[in-house]
């Protein structure tokens, strides 16, 4: 106690529980740049070289909009190509095609993607995680086509049946209360 009121300066000890005031305006700093602390690591190293590389970030399963990844291309370009690159395209454009990986920075596989696709490619910076998750799936509906189609059929009977539902409800309510719904 001696030495801290000597020397002002001076760091206090570390003790189980005390935050020096160092990490405490880190802490600050990075809530000003509107770093997320709540984000998986994954996603902060993404960022990060994304920001490092000046590319841009794409969420690829996001939770609150549609997923930007242009499902027509997975027709166009062969899957077993997307799982070996570990790549997703996002779209096509006038620039070229736009893909989502998790190191943009390997020369040699975008280099073996522009010739084997024979179109420029724009590359963004994606989790490999959410990468590997869409391509497990892509890869599962290309070997069981039987499995999209009876999806898409159980898509549509749920549609079906919820619109059956509704007109019910509807019909229930005029009868109900002897009142024309426009």
């Amino acid at each position: 106690m001696k030495e801290l009121t000597e020397n002002p300066t001076a760091t206090p000890p570390s003790q189980p529980g005390l935050v020096s005031e160092a990490v405490v305006s880190e802490k600050i700093a990075r809530e000003k740049d509107g770093e997320d602390s709540h984000e998986p690591p994954e996603v902060r190293v993404a960022k990060e070289l994304a920001r490092r590389y000046r590319l841009n970030f794409v969420e690829l399963l996001p939770t609150d909009q549609e997923s930007p990844i242009d499902f027509t291309l997975f027709n166009e370009i062969p899957v077993d190509l997307m799982v070996r690159h570990q790549f997703l395209p996002l779209k096509r454009d006038e620039k070229g095609l736009h893909i989502a990986m998790a190191d943009p920075t390997d020369l040699e596989r975008l280099d073996e993607l522009q010739s084997a696709l024979k179109t420029r490619i724009v590359p963004y910076v994606a989790t490999a995680g959410a990468i590997e998750v869409m391509l497990r799936s892509a890869s599962y509906r290309k070997q069981h086509p039987a499995f999209a189609s009876r999806w898409s059929e159980k898509r549509k009977r749920a549609k079906r049946c919820l619109i059956s539902i509704a007109w019910r409800l509807i019909l229930r309510c005029r009868q109900s209360s002897n009142s024309s719904i426009p």
